[in-house]
């Protein structure tokens, strides 16, 4: 069975720029990863007294106002987080860290047992990795990439090219010979991938580089290697819950 590797519960010491980039903002998609983390139990951290300290929890329940945390079993934590004006809450969603302050926390009771209450954060952090994993597609039914070029060279302008693999970061297509060339520097905006059971995703794509391989019956193929271009959030995170529904899959 496969078990998702654990985010270390730490706190994330960025730089304005980084903090730019993992910024999320739309109440929609913080709803969302919060929501997930109380599915699936994600191990969790709330950090207090300028991150010396910290107690271990789970998220309970979440809404539009705020979300309830599991209270310590020792009540000098729960104070200590209680007095605190600086909290951080510190968890993963899709193994990808989350992270935000907390100008407040609460005592609470959530279905007759001792809680912490912090209101819905404006913004979160949600740190997507760097080294993405790279998922290959099915041999059978693999995913297709839908380009669509203003070429008039190119018929039909929306071509389908088979994906290798994809990743947050971008896709390895194969190209048959009908497919549309695919140079290094070319950018192809409003691409679309059918990704099942989660959705379809809608993305610009920029070829990195092109090659050849040769396959195993002895022919030549070629591949380019591609990147997404300025995923916003929610895509992102359509394509995590792609990947790990896949991997669950496959080790079932």
């Amino acid at each position: 069975m496969y078990k998702e590797p654990e985010i270390p519960l730490n706190i994330a010491r960025l730089s304005h720029e980084e903090e730019q980039q993992f910024l999320i903002t739309s109440q929609k998609e913080i709803l969302f990863i919060l929501h997930t983390i109380e599915h699936k139990q994600s191990r969790s951290a709330l950090f207090f007294n300028d991150g010396a300290n910290f107690l271990l929890t789970t998220v309970l329940d979440v809404n539009e106002s705020g979300l309830w945390l599991g209270a310590s079993n020792l009540d000098s934590e729960n104070s200590a987080a209680l007095e605190s004006k600086d909290a951080i809450f510190v968890s993963s969603h899709y193994q990808v860290r989350v992270q935000f302050s907390a100008s407040k926390v609460e005592t609470a009771h959530h279905n007759d047992q001792n809680a912490l209450y912090i209101p819905l954060p404006k913004s979160i952090l949600r740190m997507q990795r760097r080294d993405y994993f790279r998922l290959p597609t099915p041999f059978q039914n693999p995913l297709q990439c839908v380009i669509t070029t203003s070429d008039p060279q190119v018929i039909p302008p929306e071509q389908q090219v088979t994906i290798m693999d994809i990743s947050v970061g971008g896709v390895a297509l194969v190209c048959e010979e009908h497919n549309i060339e695919l140079l290094p520097g070319n950018i192809y905006p409003n691409c679309q991938i059918e990704l099942p059971d989660v959705g379809t995703l809608t993305a610009s794509i920029k070829v990195k580089n092109s090659f050849e391989v040769l396959a195993p019956d002895g022919s030549t193929q070629k591949r380019a290697g591609c990147e997404f271009q300025k995923l916003d959030g929610a895509s992102e995170i359509m394509l995590q819950r792609f990947i790990s529904l896949m991997q669950l899959q496959r080790d079932d």
